[in-house]
């Protein structure tokens, strides 16, 4: 027999909407785990070219004690798609690179965590694709209990992202996280059970 191919599972939905909860379980179903969102902070230290540009963009605020004041950041970007988009501009090529030589490193199936993976075209790059949504009202009371997010700064995030219904057009499959683990483990092990039949 030959070689198979692996396979690489894009998981992704909007601030909020339980992606990475997901894609952790998918990662206890076997599946190495690339979380996007943790490259850009490994990648965006002390003295990295990202950085620099950030500060040279933005000015010295965006840098606390060596690291990047994400939180300053996106309460900025997120009221000016302007500078959303000159922000982007920045960080996307060096992660899409950084990502795309860890996931050519990466032994067997592997499962990429990313919030913008349509935005980003990761997507084309994936077998699968698995959408992680959930009502407003539930990403705006997670978000205030675990993070102190006000209501007013995660509906300017949310109107920035791509709607869910957009993005359900580039998913094979959808998950909806508004109920409790269980059902969102269930829900995603009769898509991992799909997959691994070869039904879609």
């Amino acid at each position: 027999m030959g070689k198979q191919k692996r396979l690489v599972i894009g998981v992704t939905g909007s601030i909020g909407s339980g992606k990475s909860s997901a894609a952790r379980y998918i990662g206890k179903c076997g599946f190495a785990v690339l979380d996007v969102d943790h490259i850009y902070d490994e990648i965006s230290g002390k003295g990295s070219a990202i950085q620099k540009k950030i500060v040279r963009e933005f000015g010295e605020w965006a840098v606390v004690k060596g690291k990047l004041n994400r939180v300053a950041l996106r309460e900025v970007v997120f009221k000016d798609r302007k500078k959303l988009k000159q922000l982007n501009s920045i960080t996307h090529p060096y992660i899409i690179k950084e990502t795309l030589k860890r996931l050519k490193k990466t032994k067997g199936d592997v499962a990429l965590d990313v919030a913008l993976l349509i935005e980003t075209g990761f997507h084309n790059i994936c077998g699968y694709v698995i959408l992680v949504h959930c009502p407003t009202q539930i990403v705006v009371k997670r978000l205030w209990k675990y993070r102190k997010m006000p209501k007013s700064q995660v509906l300017a995030i949310l109107k920035a992202q791509i709607p869910s219904a957009k993005k359900r057009k580039h998913a094979d499959f959808a998950v909806n996280t508004g109920g409790s683990y269980a059902r969102t483990y269930a829900q995603l092990n009769r898509i991992l059970k799909t997959i691994k039949n070869g039904k879609r």
